[in-house]
């Protein structure tokens, strides 16, 4: 008695357990308790619990006695009574109990039946897909319907989008949803997403035209922004069309060469042309290959005044202005207008916020608008003096097709330059070797005294057999061949060279015999294609 005892071992399989330990000492875990009282080791109270709850798993792959007890492992310390390296621990079984328990069956399903009932409890009115189309278009915003309600109702562009906007117009709920909507006196708390939105939209004054008005703030701002840019991009590039002394010039160029070529004709003694027929100057081809009249054209310009190449550096709004159209510019601004006026009409009648919220738009809009006409009004005078320039009817013309014509002519005109350019510098390698091959036959000459050259292969293959007798009959070197190696005279013996003499007599008697004489009219046919491979 007195002295501390060993715990007892846990019980056989099938055997009731120990008694649980009584309560310890108030504010101390039980686990502590019973272990001071009984100085057990802390892992064998561990082993010997048995929980209360169904607990769930750990995944461990466990260690036998026999190994873990063995001396140098890690666990040798849990397999030792009273160790006094054994640790000092509180653990709570209740506590991990509470922490790694099942949840339990009866419970779980009734959070199920509660979500279930709560959802068979929602009112929907509206059919599934509206309800879908509106509940989708909510979900953009993530805030309730009562925060989307006051961005209307405020008329805040910085909380929503031109897109969004457009959206719920064409959500907008109709006659029969608004009669169905009002027609409904149940719990406001059971309504679903969509309709719970579409009572507090309908409880909103006017709000078609909040929704409308704040499109319109969006847009013109956005369609502003892109449209006085984009005028004055056309404006400016007509300008330097009309102040462009190189154009002119290369026009001139182009006029008085065109004359000379029609001279005599119907198209000849012209005093201009239209700004289309600039495109056609590559298609009248030069007797010099690679060559049209506008590599003549720039090759003038270039010899006599090299600034009239760089006519692009005096068009730098050309390129861009080509590709806008008057057409497009009229139909927007006009429509911005429609907007506008429509917008000032509709809200005298509106409710004195909206009319607040609109009234310095409108006035800002209305100041943006008349700038806006007085810069269109200038582009349309100009594109009048721009048909009046190049000599087009003021009704038909078209700017965006005169200004595309001018920019790729000038495409052309400077691919024309680089190609004259190239031109120059073969020409000028040919003349070199020209030069090169006429110095070594000069060489030749000076070498061999009277004896002369051999004459340079004919175009034609011809008859080899022929060629040679008729070099054996003038007495000349023998020449190479395409496909025989060079034979010179000194090297064929003498009786070999009565041999060759006496067939060349036979072949050319022989030849008289069976070849007619050639008509006059034979070799009339002959000389262009004579020419032409001259040429």
């Amino acid at each position: 008695p007195g002295m501390p005892g060993v715990p007892p071992p846990p019980p056989p399989p099938g055997m009731p357990g120990v008694p649980p330990p009584p309560p310890g000492i108030p504010g101390t875990s039980p686990l502590s308790s019973y272990m001071d009282r009984r100085h057990s080791s802390i892992f064998d109270i561990a082993r010997s619990h048995r929980p209360t709850k169904q607990m769930k798993k750990l995944n461990w792959q466990k260690v036998t006695k026999q190994v873990a007890t063995k001396d140098g492992t890690i666990w040798m310390r849990a397999a030792i009574p009273q160790s006094p390296d054994t640790p000092t621990l509180n653990i709570s079984p209740a506590e991990v109990e509470e922490l790694f328990s099942r949840p339990e069956i009866g419970k779980k399903k009734g959070k199920e039946e509660e979500k279930q009932e709560k959802k068979s409890n929602i009112v929907t009115l509206l059919d599934p897909k509206s309800s879908l189309n509106v509940n989708i278009f909510l979900k953009q915003f993530k805030m309730p319907n009562a925060k989307i309600i006051a961005i209307f109702s405020e008329g805040d562009c910085s909380r929503i989008t031109s897109d969004q906007l457009k959206a719920v117009q064409k959500l907008l709920p109709d006659k029969n949803i608004i009669d169905l909507i009002k027609s409904y006196d149940g719990d406001i708390a059971k309504l679903g997403t969509a309709e719970d939105f579409f009572r507090q939209l309908l409880l909103l004054k006017q709000y078609p035209l909040r929704i409308e008005a704040m499109q319109i703030k969006l847009d013109f701002g956005d369609k502003l922004g892109e449209l006085k840019p984009a005028i004055q991009t056309l404006k400016l590039g007509m300008e330097e069309v009309l102040n462009c002394s190189s154009l002119q010039d290369v026009c001139y160029v182009a006029l008085m060469t065109g004359n000379i070529i029609n001279a005599g004709g119907r198209a000849g003694d012209a005093y201009g042309f239209t700004v289309g027929s600039l495109r056609k100057l590559k298609d009248t081809r030069a007797n010099r290959p690679r060559m049209s009249l506008l590599h003549y054209i720039t090759q003038v310009c270039q010899d006599q005044d090299p600034q009239l190449l760089h006519v692009r550096k005096q068009l730098p709004h050309l390129e861009k202005a080509c590709r806008l159209s008057m057409e497009y510019f009229t139909s927007e601004v006009n429509q911005l207008q429609t907007q506008i006026k429509g917008l000032n009409k509709k809200i005298k009648n509106a409710p004195d916020d909206l009319q607040a919220q609109l009234k310095t738009f409108l006035r800002e809009a209305d100041e943006e608008m008349e700038a806006l006409h007085g810069l269109m009004e200038a582009t349309e005078s100009l594109n009048q003096q721009m048909a009046n320039y190049f000599c087009e009817d003021g009704k038909k013309f078209k700017l965006e097709q005169c200004l595309s014509e001018i920019n790729g002519f000038l495409a052309e005109f400077e691919t024309a330059v680089k190609e004259n350019e190239q031109r120059i510098v073969m020409e000028e390698k040919k003349r070199k070797r020209e030069e090169q091959k006429k110095l070594e036959m000069e060489r030749k000459i000076a070498k061999g005294g009277k004896q002369a050259l051999v004459p340079p292969p004919m175009e034609d293959d011809g008859n080899i057999v022929d060629r040679l007798l008729q070099e054996i009959r003038d007495g000349t070197s023998l020449r190479r061949s395409s496909r025989r190696p060079t034979v010179r005279r000194g090297s064929l013996k003498n009786d070999e060279i009565k041999k060759l003499q006496v067939m060349a007599e036979k072949s050319e008697k022989a030849t008289t015999k069976r070849m007619p004489s050639v008509t006059e009219e034979e070799e009339t046919k002959r000389m262009p294609s004579v020419t032409e491979e001259e040429e």
